[in-house]
């Protein structure tokens, strides 16, 4: 792979960068739109087990399966962005907006102003605290996860994301065991559609993406896609759901886009001085015996 891509302003970390926010920009909506159909912690586990057939079929074809350190950390991933993340996500997005919920995940970096401006009038109004903190745990867990996959060896994605998936499943399932849930198989297309996108676009596809750039970039810049999602998942959910967009919902958007503009170019700019030039070529010696060439310059 081309070292360019490899820095921040690489033209496949940016476009690796720009896919993940889209998807999970969408994600958001239709975990909220999932839950209307399925219990929560049932969806995420089938989600996982999709997930993780997908991915573990690539994996042992391409005999890619993680192995000592790189299985260690990439246990751990699954451990804290599916076995946690997921189930805490999928509960509180039972009563949180798509578009706060994917806010929420926005505050890693630095975008607490964006973030309270954004959705100052759904912070006001009488919520029950618990799915906010579910949803504040699950970005804890996420964090988490991202950290503990960048601590170990350069790894495939795929390998890392199915061994991620199937560790999570158990967590998952235990949750939905816990919570009595009612788990029959989806029938209907409004329960299969869901599941499907989810486990497709968001596990197999984001992840991986995502998994591919936390081994190119520094997990700080990584997080700013977390930035981007709110802003597409407000205006998702505005236009599918009728979720309230007011004008502190723009500005706060505007707020988050300049933010993530100003880190992501000071960024490059941190990168460029930092990479050092190539050293300038030297001419080749002449080989024992030869002959300048017609009219060329002889050295003293």
């Amino acid at each position: 792979m081309p070292e360019s891509s490899l820095q921040p302003g690489g033209s496949r970390s940016l476009l690796a960068f720009a896919t993940c926010t889209a998807i999970w920009g969408s994600t958001f909506l239709v975990i909220r739109v999932g839950d209307d159909s399925m219990p929560p912690m049932w969806a995420a586990s089938l989600r996982l087990i999709v997930a993780a057939l997908v991915l573990m079929t690539i994996t042992l074809a391409r005999h890619r399966l993680p192995q000592g350190s790189a299985l260690r950390a990439a246990i751990g991933y699954g451990i804290f962005q599916f076995g946690l993340d997921l189930p805490l996500l999928y509960w509180g997005e039972l009563t949180v907006s798509s578009g706060l919920a994917a806010a929420v995940f926005a505050t890693i970096p630095l975008t607490s102003a964006g973030v309270a401006v954004l959705f100052s009038h759904d912070l006001a109004t009488p919520t029950s605290l618990l799915p906010l903190l579910a949803i504040v745990l699950a970005t804890v867990a996420a964090a988490l996860g991202s950290t503990l996959l960048k601590r170990g060896p350069r790894q495939d994605p795929i390998g890392a994301n199915a061994v991620g998936a199937a560790v999570g499943i158990p967590f998952c399932l235990m949750a939905s065991w816990l919570m009595h849930e009612h788990r029959a198989m989806p029938t209907h297309a409004g329960q299969i559609v869901p599941i499907l996108y989810l486990a497709i676009a968001g596990s197999v596809g984001a992840f991986v993406v995502f998994a591919w750039l936390v081994n190119h970039w520094p997990v700080s810049s990584v997080a700013f896609i977390g930035v981007m999602v709110p802003v597409i998942a407000v205006t998702l959910g505005a236009l599918v759901r009728h979720e309230r967009l007011a004008a502190q919902q723009m500005l706060g958007s505007l707020l988050v886009l300049s933010g993530v503009l100003v880190a992501i170019v000071s960024d490059r700019r941190r990168m460029r001085r930092g990479v050092p030039r190539p050293p300038p070529r030297r001419p080749a010696a002449p080989r024992p015996g030869a002959r300048p060439a017609p009219g060329g310059r002889r050295g003293r």
